[in-house]
């Protein structure tokens, strides 16, 4: 059961389920994404994480999870399509006498977090801002330091559009930042974004609906946020050399279809006959049969109407990599592949579309995109358009596919880079 309440910018999300038991409340900011935001947004994530005035030390955060049966407390910053989003999230055991107490001392302490950061006279505390900062510049570099994720960072960047605002911050825009300057941006994401709470859990409609209301009084406003981006990328190639084991190659193609079209559920089932499954061409060509690769696989990315392939292999297999991966584009556009895998495809993307029914977080986050993007199918509509989707409805959605970017991170002494 799923009730919604919207009102002046602000919506709250009901799931009154018996089946789990832990309690789970989710409060999603979400504002439109803009490149010259995107270093506050990320450290705001580890800023707003430390600690709050109530609980000012990492310690009386930590025994006040305790106090709410080890419940687990979370805030990051995750963005996508168009738009830049704050997920602050608490979940903990549901009480044994059912009680709403628990929940209630749970939104108190989220409460807490948003409302009442660690401000000293306005901004952030210096201690906290600089831990945090040194805290969110070294993971940037440990991130980069994955050749896979600089690869398709590397993509993304050349690419354009929403991709490439989401991509990490350079580490010299983060140092711009000021304690000042973090918390202006925090009380203007608290008074212009997209608000959207959620409540997953044994609970009571009614008495969970008065309890947001009255923890989480954020003011009125008007806001709407764009979610898909629909455009045409760079068409680009870009080598990055890399002291790294092995060479690393993403290509972003063009889909012309994106999140809540009809045709979406036929892209997704053809790339899990293309390369996001176990079974897939990719996996069973490429890697198997020609042993050209570590690893390979397929994602859509379906706000931003793009189908992202990726490989791993040795250095001088890369071309060869490129090449079959276009050759089984091709092999998708003329419907070249079997019945079986069509049908071992199918059944597969059935079965994670039911098993999801029955984790927590794959619920919170299927419910949150239907109420960005209203025309996403619920469960039940999803399986059905799976199960009718027709050979030739993927040759459809793959002969739409244009490569744009191409981004290669390959082993090598020396940094250098060619367009």
């Amino acid at each position: 059961m799923m009730e919604t309440f919207s009102a002046e910018g602000r919506h709250i999300h009901i799931h009154s389920l018996s089946k789990f038991k832990t309690n789970t409340i989710v409060v999603s900011f979400l504002w439109p994404l803009r490149t010259e935001n995107t270093p506050a947004s990320y450290l705001l994530s580890y800023l707003l994480a430390d600690s709050c005035m109530k609980y000012p030390t990492k310690q009386a955060v930590l025994r006040q999870l305790d106090h709410l049966y080890g419940a687990s407390l979370n805030i990051t910053n995750e963005p996508f399509g168009c738009a830049d989003r704050l997920r602050f999230s608490i979940s903990g055991i549901e009480s044994f006498d059912h009680s709403t107490r628990q929940l209630e001392e749970m939104m108190d302490m989220l409460a807490e977090f948003i409302f009442r950061p660690r401000f000293e006279q306005g901004a952030f505390a210096d201690s906290v801002f600089h831990e945090c900062m040194d805290q969110a510049m070294i993971g940037i570099q440990e991130c980069l330091d994955d050749p896979f994720f600089l690869c398709a960072e590397t993509a993304s960047r050349n690419y354009g559009g929403a991709i490439s605002r989401r991509v990490l911050p350079e580490i010299s825009a983060l140092k711009t930042l000021t304690p000042q300057s973090c918390a202006e941006f925090w009380n203007y994401v608290l008074t212009h974004a997209r608000i959207d709470i959620q409540v997953l859990g044994n609970v009571d409609v009614e008495t969970t609906r008065r309890l947001v209301q009255e923890k989480f009084p954020f003011k009125p406003r008007s806001i709407r946020v764009p979610i898909s981006d629909v455009m045409h990328g760079n068409d680009r190639e870009v080598v990055i050399e890399k002291d790294i084991p092995q060479s690393h190659i993403v290509m972003l193609f063009e889909t012309a279809c994106h999140a809540g079209d009809e045709d979406m559920p036929a892209l997704l089932l053809g790339n899990g006959v293309f390369g996001s499954l176990p079974v897939s061409l990719l996996f069973q060509k490429v890697r198997e049969e020609k042993g050209l690769c570590y690893s390979i696989d397929s994602r859509v990315m379906p706000f931003d109407g793009i189908l992202r392939v990726s490989a791993a292999g040795r250095r001088e297999a890369i071309d060869e990599i490129r090449t079959s991966i276009l050759n089984l584009i091709e092999d998708m556009k003329q419907g070249r592949f079997e019945a079986e895998l069509l049908e071992a495809a199918r059944k597969m993307t059935v079965n994670s579309v039911r098993s999801a029914q029955d984790i927590a977080d794959a619920l919170l986050v299927a419910y949150y995109r239907r109420a960005l993007v209203p025309t996403t199918p619920d469960f039940d509509a999803l399986t059905k358009r799976y199960q009718a989707v027709k050979k030739e409805d993927i040759q459809k959605r793959f002969a739409a596919l244009t490569l744009r970017t191409v981004a290669i991170v390959q082993q090598g002494g020396t940094a250098d880079e060619t367009e």
